[in-house]
């Protein structure tokens, strides 16, 4: 099948692709490999642990109460007053879980969780993570279409992103994650990369990348046709500044009075309909955020006002779903 338009694929990692986060297999392979040469890292992983579950279980509580609060005042209030306020509830949620996730990483490197485990034995880690039924079959299939594929990840470990996709040969500059930078130490390479906002900036150069090797496009790489795939709120924002943000189950249920979510059937169905032409403006200024690093209030709540969203259930309604895109695009 030939593109008759351009067409990048990015990809979350953990729950997307695989069917459960890694991290604790990331962490298994560490404890097992240096607990006997830097102590019992078990102790030190549990108390990181039990703090990250503690500070993640009071902020989740927190956002719960101000989403019942907008949902029940939803009825009475305009449109654009419960976007305004959802939209700054949610920003006040993702700023307060990048802290904790930052906190929790830094803790992780201090304690010295993942040091002397070589990049060769991340990458045999990875072979045996379990993935999502025809994930790699869809994304190895896509290439094959011409499709440009990419993962953007808040993984502590390229390699082993890498060792999990190996049947794939995607090259290492088409993974944007953390990675282990000093073996000896454990240390991670910076900036790291644990936040919507980090997701989204890695999402739009690393699109921007892979689209400009394109013959098919005169001008700017912009031209493309993007397409994002995640399942958390570390993905919200590169799904909504995507031309399509595909959901990977249903982890958005909780939000949905806020965002338009279409059904995959109903996605499909609508496709010919659908205007994929890019608003130039709202392009210009995404591009100009990402460039100083931060995205503002006023562009998120036009992004999720204007995005366009499909949830699925499988990898198999990803791969018709593009298929689809590229013969109405």
């Amino acid at each position: 099948m030939k593109l008759r338009l351009s067409i990048c694929v990015l990809t979350d990692f953990d729950g997307t692709i695989t069917r459960s986060d890694t991290s604790h297999h990331l962490v298994e392979l560490a404890i097992k490999r240096n607990s006997t040469k830097n102590g019992d890292l078990s102790h030190s992983w549990k108390l990181i642990q039990k703090e990250y579950y503690n500070n993640y279980q009071k902020l989740f509580s927190k956002w719960q109460q101000k989403l019942t609060f907008l949902t029940s005042n939803l009825a009475s209030s305009s449109s654009s007053t419960s976007l305004s306020l959802f939209t700054k509830f949610l920003l006040e949620y993702l700023w307060e879980q990048e802290v904790i996730d930052f906190e929790s990483m830094k803790k992780v490197e201090e304690a010295g969780i993942f040091k002397g485990i070589s990049l060769a034995e991340w990458r045999k880690s990875g072979t045996q993570q379990v993935l999502r039924e025809e994930a790699a079959n869809v994304l190895s299939s896509l290439k094959e279409m011409g499709v440009k594929v990419g993962i953007v990840s808040v993984n502590w470990c390229k390699d082993f992103i890498l060792g999990s996709l190996k049947d794939l040969s995607l090259p290492p500059s088409s993974i944007c994650s953390n990675q282990i930078e000093d073996v000896t130490l454990g240390c991670f390479s910076k900036p790291w990369i644990v936040s919507a906002t980090d997701k989204l900036i890695n999402s739009i150069q690393l699109q921007n990348s892979l689209l400009s090797t394109c013959s098919s496009l005169p001008s700017s790489s912009s031209q493309g046709l993007t397409v994002y795939i995640g399942d958390s709120y570390t993905d919200l924002f590169s799904l909504i500044s995507a031309d399509v943000g595909i959901i990977m189950g249903k982890n958005f249920a909780e939000i949905s009075p806020f965002l338009k979510i279409s059904p995959f059937r109903e996605f499909i169905s609508s496709l010919s309909s659908v205007n994929f032409q890019k608003d130039i403006s709202i392009q210009e200024k995404l591009f100009s955020e990402i460039k100083l690093g931060f995205v503002s209030e006023d562009l998120i709540k036009i992004l999720l006002q204007k995005a366009r969203l499909v949830q699925v259930e499988s990898w198999q309604e990803v791969s018709l779903l593009i298929k689809e895109i590229s013969s109405f695009s």
